[in-house]
């Protein structure tokens, strides 16, 4: 592990620790092969229910999903401390690879650093959808009642949102074989 990462997964450590100890001032979401959880002010400690996240970092991209309390795709680990959408840390991918730790402190600072995270992660009492564009300086993220205890509609937009591509696919192909035969006929000077 390179010195400039060890310091900063040292500095991270030391912001996850202080947000544990202050659970009313920070959101913390955490997904790695060993554990899953969420930790929403105002709304508890919990284990994730659903989640989809998307990371592109570079030219590198990352997936994580849960789907009922099951670990389905893990790109190493994905975590967030949030006091505000001014001020997050993010571990992304492996926890010795540089760079794997990012904060951001302020929209005015400049950042080098080309990472773009979207996902929505359900615990059973709420519901917490971001978009983190580190290049473009924009930060966002909700946080909404889970309550019936089912799917959420956000994490519902997000699952639908990911299975977009197949559908496409699944669409041009369901036309090209239904214009298939009448432009075989047109090409031929048949009429239909």
């Amino acid at each position: 592990m390179y010195l400039e990462n060890q310091i900063n997964a040292e500095t991270f450590q030391e912001l996850w620790q202080q947000a544990s100890e202050k659970p009313t001032k920070y959101d913390r979401v955490l997904i790695s092969p060993k554990a899953n959880m969420a930790a929403i002010r105002d709304y508890g400690h919990f284990r994730i229910k659903n989640a989809f996240i998307i990371v592109q970092s570079g030219t590198i991209w990352h997936e994580w999903e849960i789907s009922d309390f099951k670990l389905l795709k893990c790109s190493g680990t994905f975590s967030f401390n949030a006091k505000s959408i001014r001020n997050i840390a993010v571990c992304v991918g492996e926890e010795t690879e540089e760079p794997s730790y990012l904060f951001f402190k302020d929209m005015e600072e400049a950042s080098s650093h080309d990472l773009f995270a979207i996902g929505a992660v359900e615990t059973e009492k709420c519901i917490l959808a971001f978009c983190f564009d580190w290049q473009n300086r924009k930060n966002q993220y909700l946080v909404a009642d889970n309550y019936d205890g089912e799917d959420s509609d956000l994490f519902y937009i997000m699952r639908t949102l990911k299975e977009l591509p197949d559908r496409k696919e699944d669409m041009n192909e369901t036309a090209h074989t239904r214009s298939e035969y009448p432009m075989e006929g047109i090409q031929n000077g048949a009429s239909t």
